[in-house]
């Protein structure tokens, strides 16, 4: 008798041996064959996958295993984040599918692999129960060119979604993050409005999207100079205010000095600095120019201060003044039509004796012989046809 001894291992599961039996005189003689059959515990070979899935869907989890005798399969769900471990009746096959509903969310299952030689569970899979994205922020913002600026993109939607943009595309110096946030700081140049299309993404159904309109605002305000508060009259030339986009564009402008003052004569000839040191502040967003009772150019009684004038600003803070606003004085047009004739003279006579702004050519407070006798000095003055005013 003959014996033969080895460990087994799992891979040796259905090999057959038999025993060759010779003694060197005739033929060898070759026993019948036997099969070796190997026991061994399971082992997994497939894990569930977390599944995000809407409500009233079907979620499915998948997961195998080697072992012998084959090993049977029992899912097991956990409603406390893996605490603890409940059998799911019926669910004996390697797919567990089912209809879930809002309250699966959160829950995790596995699956518990059983033979005669032991058993094996498969790492844990999470459901989440989600509900698709709707926008809830609004379709347009606005941001003002040379200023940083920021606006968060929201929808509802449980996971919480994600953004992209899908057509369109956003200025240099704007981006839009994952998380829904636009952000950045667009240069003077990008002045306008920029038309794009955002999606919300979170697994759960198909993602919306939403047609966006990023603006990008001129720093000024529409129509921004404003000479002498309103008032039509280019005698008496005290006060000059520029609308700005915000307060920020106002004190910066101010306080770093990127504003300038230059006059040339009544043809737009000539061209020099006018001193603002002094006169200007920022109070909220209008930048405020106060040449005090004496008017612009402390010339409240005479000609003196007669001229094209242009205000000058850098926007950007890039040394150039690439903003130009332009207005005039002329001493005695009191009607705002350039010129002083005949109309003005009657308008200031007709006002004599009242406090009225609009005909006190030197702004004294009243309307008296001194303003008739000089707009009668000043008939005739004009400015230059051509030359563009902005207020």
């Amino acid at each position: 008798m003959a014996n033969q001894s080895f460990t087994a291992a799992s891979g040796d599961n259905g090999n057959q041996y038999r025993a060759v039996f010779s003694n060197g005189i005739g033929s060898n003689a070759t026993s019948s064959a036997a099969t070796l059959t190997v026991n061994y515990a399971p082992s997994v070979t497939q894990n569930p996958s977390s599944s995000t899935v809407s409500s009233g869907s079907t979620a499915s989890f998948t997961a195998a295993a080697t072992g012998n005798p084959t090993p049977t399969v029992q899912w097991q769900v956990s409603t406390n984040g893996g605490t603890s471990w409940s059998d799911i009746s019926g669910a004996t096959s390697t797919t567990y599918s089912f209809t879930t509903v809002s309250g699966d969310n959160g829950n995790q299952y596995r699956a518990v692999f059983t033979n005669t030689v032991g058993s094996a569970t498969s790492s844990a899979a999470v459901l989440t129960v989600g509900t698709s994205p709707v926008f809830t922020s609004s379709a347009t913002a606005t941001f003002v060119a040379t200023q940083p600026g920021s606006f968060q993109v929201t929808a509802s939607g449980s996971p919480q979604p994600s953004f992209e943009i899908v057509s369109g595309s956003l200025p240099s110096g704007i981006t839009l993050s994952a998380a829904g946030v636009l952000q950045g700081t667009a240069a003077l140049a990008a002045v306008g409005d920029y038309p794009i299309t955002i999606r919300a993404l979170n697994g759960i159904g198909t993602p919306p999207t939403q047609n966006f309109t990023l603006i990008i605002a001129n720093p000024l305000a529409a129509n921004a100079l404003d000479v002498s508060q309103g008032q039509v009259q280019r005698s008496y030339v005290r006060y000059l205010d520029i609308t700005t986009a915000q307060g920020s564009v106002a004190s910066q402008i101010v306080s770093s000095n990127r504003i300038r003052l230059r006059k040339a004569d009544l043809n737009g000839n000539g061209s020099q600095d006018v001193p603002l040191t002094g006169f200007l502040s920022a109070n909220g967003a209008k930048i405020s120019v106060d040449f005090g009772a004496a008017g612009i150019q402390n010339s409240r009684n005479t000609n003196g201060a007669d001229g094209y004038y242009t205000l000058e600003l850098d926007l950007d803070n890039d040394n150039v003044f690439e903003t130009s606003l332009r207005f005039y004085r002329l001493f005695g047009d009191v009607n705002g039509d350039r010129q002083v004739d005949s109309a003005d003279q009657t308008a200031v006579t007709n006002a004599s004796g009242t406090s009225n702004l609009q005909y006190d050519l030197n702004g004294d407070g009243i309307v008296n012989s001194t303003d008739v006798l000089m707009v009668r000095r000043a008939l005739g003055r004009k400015l230059a046809s051509g030359l563009a005013v902005d207020d």
